[in-house]
């Protein structure tokens, strides 16, 4: 299943499986996609996933909900090049479960919150989060890895500098995060400071096309190499749109 460049908002009431979050995949469905979404505005989560199997989540922005993006019962979620702001937790992985990441932007979490959050030792177990820019505007970045220590990011990378390769803690100078626009200015340390995902290549071998595409429509990459978060700098909105079959 393919999710792709819908913008899902206000969604204020229930639990995770009502009304208070966007996009929730329950019951065990395998190979899913979400790319180039937009998520807003929800009452409980942007995305949350409870039992599926290779999840990939592409380049999707996610903004303003208490949590981002969480899974539980999922084994392990692809997270790669998406952008998450203004959530109390960027990203939480629930006890036991893993994440493979690269290429995100996580930034403003809630200063009792986390950008990124994983459960406990179990989880961090063939789990990397890599190339990404992780940022608090007013303060240090909060990064919870095996459970227990609350880590910046230079901290993070000491203690496990095979799993934070490449992360940075900078302003990604966005093109105007009042507004919620967060295509990347000249200047973001972000430009040219990521590479291609594998899960690219596996997903091109699944389905039978390229999902090298940012938010906005072009093809990754847009400059000489791959931008981190979900916005090429240089992109055009509407320049091209994803466009998927279903055979």
């Amino acid at each position: 299943m393919i999710v792709s460049q819908g913008t899902y908002h206000d969604f204020t009431e229930g639990g995770s499986g009502g009304g208070g979050t966007a996009c929730v995949i329950h019951n065990g469905p395998t190979q899913v996609v979400f790319i180039g979404n937009t998520i807003y505005n929800c009452s409980v989560a942007g995305i949350i996933s409870t039992g599926s199997t290779n999840l990939s989540l592409i380049g999707n922005v996610v903004y303003d909900c208490p949590i981002g993006i969480q899974w539980w019962g999922s084994i392990t979620v692809n997270v790669v090049d998406n952008t998450v702001f203004d959530c109390d937790t960027c990203i939480d992985v629930d006890a036991g479960d893993h994440i493979v990441g690269s290429g995100n932007i996580l930034y403003n979490c809630d200063p009792a919150g986390y950008h990124l959050l994983l459960g406990d030792a179990a989880a961090a177990v063939g789990s990397f989060f890599k190339r990404s820019c992780i940022y608090q505007p007013a303060g240090s970045a909060r990064i919870k890895w095996e459970g227990g220590t609350v880590y910046n990011v230079a901290d993070w990378i000491t203690a496990f500098p095979t799993e934070a390769e490449g992360c940075i803690e900078s302003d990604p100078v966005f093109a105007d995060v009042a507004n919620d626009n967060v295509d990347l200015l000249v200047g973001s340390p972000c430009i040219g400071a990521n590479a291609e995902s594998a899960d690219y290549a596996t997903l091109a071998t699944e389905f039978g096309w390229s999902f090298k595409y940012d938010k906005n429509g072009s093809t990754r990459p847009v400059g000489a190499g791959w931008d981190i978060g979900a916005c090429e700098y240089g992109s055009a909105i509407g320049l091209k749109k994803i466009l998927f079959r279903v055979t």
